[in-house]
Protein backbone atom coordinates (compact mmCIF):
# COMPACT_ATOMS: atom_id res chain seq x y z
CA UNK A 1 0.00 0.00 0.00
CA UNK A 2 1.35 3.40 -0.98
CA UNK A 3 1.82 6.10 1.62
CA UNK A 4 -0.79 8.84 1.31
CA UNK A 5 0.76 12.25 0.88
CA UNK A 6 -2.39 14.14 1.89
CA UNK A 7 -4.40 13.48 5.06
CA UNK A 8 -7.44 15.48 6.17
CA UNK A 9 -7.89 15.84 9.93
CA UNK A 10 -10.79 18.29 9.89
CA UNK A 11 -13.63 18.00 9.20
CA UNK A 12 -14.02 14.37 10.21
CA UNK A 13 -16.45 11.83 8.77
CA UNK A 14 -20.09 12.74 9.65
CA UNK A 15 -19.19 16.19 11.06
CA UNK A 16 -21.60 19.07 10.66
CA UNK A 17 -20.37 21.93 8.50
CA UNK A 18 -21.76 25.37 7.72
CA UNK A 19 -21.48 27.51 4.61
CA UNK A 20 -18.01 28.52 5.91
CA UNK A 21 -15.72 25.91 7.47
CA UNK A 22 -12.04 25.03 7.82
CA UNK A 23 -10.21 22.20 6.09
CA UNK A 24 -7.13 21.15 8.08
CA UNK A 25 -4.59 18.38 7.75
CA UNK A 26 -1.10 17.59 6.53
CA UNK A 27 0.09 17.11 3.00
CA UNK A 28 2.43 17.66 0.13
CA UNK A 29 1.59 18.27 -3.48
CA UNK A 30 3.19 19.05 -6.80
CA UNK A 31 4.31 22.69 -6.46
CA UNK A 32 2.45 22.78 -3.12
CA UNK A 33 -0.88 22.31 -4.91
CA UNK A 34 -3.64 20.73 -2.82
CA UNK A 35 -7.18 21.08 -4.13
CA UNK A 36 -10.63 20.74 -2.55
CA UNK A 37 -14.22 20.51 -3.70
CA UNK A 38 -17.59 19.79 -2.14
CA UNK A 39 -20.09 17.64 -4.03
CA UNK A 40 -23.79 17.96 -3.26
CA UNK A 41 -26.28 15.09 -2.95
CA UNK A 42 -26.78 15.04 -6.74
CA UNK A 43 -23.01 15.14 -7.43
CA UNK A 44 -23.03 18.82 -8.44
CA UNK A 45 -20.04 20.89 -7.29
CA UNK A 46 -21.05 23.28 -4.48
CA UNK A 47 -17.58 24.80 -4.14
CA UNK A 48 -13.96 24.18 -5.08
CA UNK A 49 -10.57 25.77 -4.74
CA UNK A 50 -6.92 25.64 -3.77
CA UNK A 51 -5.64 25.02 -0.24
CA UNK A 52 -2.82 27.34 0.78
CA UNK A 53 0.02 26.15 2.96
CA UNK A 54 0.61 22.54 1.98
CA UNK A 55 4.10 21.20 1.55
CA UNK A 56 5.95 20.55 -1.71
CA UNK A 57 8.81 18.45 -3.07
CA UNK A 58 7.66 15.53 -0.89
CA UNK A 59 7.94 17.53 2.36
CA UNK A 60 4.78 17.29 4.46
CA UNK A 61 3.44 20.49 5.97
CA UNK A 62 0.31 21.18 7.98
CA UNK A 63 -2.45 23.29 6.50
CA UNK A 64 -5.59 25.03 7.68
CA UNK A 65 -7.73 26.71 5.08
CA UNK A 66 -11.10 28.42 5.49
CA UNK A 67 -13.48 27.82 2.60
CA UNK A 68 -16.86 29.28 1.66
CA UNK A 69 -19.58 27.52 -0.27
CA UNK A 70 -22.07 29.16 -2.59
CA UNK A 71 -24.67 26.59 -1.60
CA UNK A 72 -28.30 27.60 -1.40
CA UNK A 73 -30.31 26.81 1.67
CA UNK A 74 -29.35 23.40 3.05
CA UNK A 75 -30.46 21.73 6.25
CA UNK A 76 -28.68 18.45 6.87
CA UNK A 77 -27.73 17.81 3.23
CA UNK A 78 -25.33 14.88 2.95
CA UNK A 79 -22.36 16.15 0.94
CA UNK A 80 -18.86 14.89 0.18
CA UNK A 81 -15.70 16.91 0.75
CA UNK A 82 -12.88 15.84 -1.57
CA UNK A 83 -9.27 16.89 -0.93
CA UNK A 84 -6.60 15.78 -3.38
CA UNK A 85 -3.35 16.59 -5.14
CA UNK A 86 -3.05 17.82 -8.70
CA UNK A 87 -2.70 15.10 -11.32
CA UNK A 88 -1.29 16.58 -14.51
CA UNK A 89 -1.35 13.15 -16.19
CA UNK A 90 -5.11 12.81 -15.79
CA UNK A 91 -4.80 9.14 -14.80
CA UNK A 92 -6.21 9.59 -11.27
CA UNK A 93 -9.28 11.83 -11.53
CA UNK A 94 -10.03 14.08 -9.73
CA UNK A 95 -6.42 13.95 -8.46
CA UNK A 96 -3.82 12.03 -6.48
CA UNK A 97 -4.15 10.99 -2.83
CA UNK A 98 -7.93 11.50 -2.88
CA UNK A 99 -9.55 12.00 0.54
CA UNK A 100 -13.36 11.78 0.62
CA UNK A 101 -15.10 12.90 3.80
CA UNK A 102 -18.88 12.54 4.16
CA UNK A 103 -20.29 15.50 6.10
CA UNK A 104 -23.69 17.12 6.70
CA UNK A 105 -24.18 20.67 5.44
CA UNK A 106 -26.30 23.17 7.35
CA UNK A 107 -25.90 26.39 5.34
CA UNK A 108 -27.12 28.61 8.20
CA UNK A 109 -24.99 26.91 10.90
CA UNK A 110 -22.96 29.35 12.98
CA UNK A 111 -22.35 27.31 16.12
CA UNK A 112 -23.90 24.79 18.45
CA UNK A 113 -24.43 24.05 22.09
CA UNK A 114 -22.82 20.97 23.60
CA UNK A 115 -25.28 18.50 25.05
CA UNK A 116 -24.52 15.16 26.66
CA UNK A 117 -27.01 12.51 25.55
CA UNK A 118 -28.45 10.58 28.45
CA UNK A 119 -30.24 7.27 28.57
CA UNK A 120 -33.87 7.78 27.56
CA UNK A 121 -33.25 10.86 25.38
CA UNK A 122 -34.99 10.94 22.01
CA UNK A 123 -34.30 12.89 18.84
CA UNK A 124 -37.75 14.55 18.83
Amino acid sequence: MAVRRIEVGQPREHDLIGRRFTIAGVGTGFEATILWRVLGPSGATLGEGLIDGGGSMGVLDDFGHEVSLNAGSARGAHVILQVFGEDASGTHPPGTDLNQVRVSLFSELDGWRLYEVRSGDTLT
